[in-house]
């Protein structure tokens, strides 16, 4: 599909270039700033309550060990192998996601058409994705909690200074 604003160039959130809708409810859309929005998009995220069945705050022992599991992915600069520019990307490694967080890894390119035929990528040919949202937002929990920590350091700090 090819969609044109012509004379115009809307880089907002509301003017869609695709809108997925079932009876129900939104599903997804393409906005015209390049933002995608779904249940976990990448400028959009459904966080309502009222759309969530079970909500667990976290406890301190899930975030130690969500925090160990963070630290240890591999995470560095990279050019991919079809990049046409030379600029550094930056990130980390769905193979190493998949070793530490292996619920937020999965397969790129399970399937493909193929003369109006969908079928299975070969295992060897397969690409692994990261569910980069759910990283975010336990990277975003752990720095909550040094934040936390760092705020009640410079309390005992100014304290022991006082005396």
């Amino acid at each position: 599909a090819y969609i044109d604003f012509s004379a115009s160039s809307p880089n907002n959130a509301t003017q869609y270039f695709l809108y997925c809708e079932d009876s129900t409810a939104q599903r997804a859309t393409i906005r015209s700033n390049g933002g995608i929005a779904n249940f976990s998009g990448n400028n959009v995220n459904l966080s309502d309550m009222r759309t969530k069945d079970v909500f667990e705050d976290y406890t301190p022992e899930m975030l130690a060990e969500l925090e160990a599991k963070f630290i240890a992915i591999r995470r560095g600069r990279f050019k991919y192998n079809d990049q046409k520019h030379d600029d550094w990307n930056y990130g980390k490694s769905a193979q190493s996601v998949a070793e530490h967080l292996p619920g937020l890894a999965g397969v790129w390119n399970e399937t493909k058409e193929k003369d109006g035929v969908l079928e299975e990528v070969p295992k060897e040919e397969q690409l692994l994705c990261e569910y980069s949202h759910d990283i975010t937002q336990i990277g975003e929990a752990l720095l909550v909690r040094a934040l936390k920590r760092i705020e009640a350091l410079e309390a005992k700090i100014a304290a022991l200074e006082a005396k």
